[in-house]
């Protein structure tokens, strides 16, 4: 494992893989979840940017598939905003 800040580990994507790249989100909100929780914003804006960009390439590559996944996603990275926001 890298000591690197979360969300700056990986800044390209593994892979172009629908799932792959479900589950780097999916590591991306733990990564937030952990900034957040522990009080490292600028670690969180990152991970939140990243996870912006890995839904970009996702939409990209389900095109009209990608409004039922992304809502899912959507729905979790603003709960990491509001949070964020609530706590300033």
């Amino acid at each position: 494992m890298s000591n690197s800040p979360p969300g700056s580990a990986r800044p390209e994507p593994q892979s172009n893989d629908p799932r792959t790249l479900i589950e780097e989100i999916a590591c991306g909100i733990a990564d937030a979840q952990a900034a957040l929780f522990a009080g490292r914003f600028r670690d969180l804006e990152r991970c939140i940017l990243r996870q912006q960009e890995l839904c970009a390439l996702l939409k990209t590559i389900l095109g009209d598939d990608y409004t039922n996944v992304a809502s899912a996603i959507r729905g979790t990275a603003i709960q990491a905003v509001e949070m964020f926001d609530y706590m300033k």
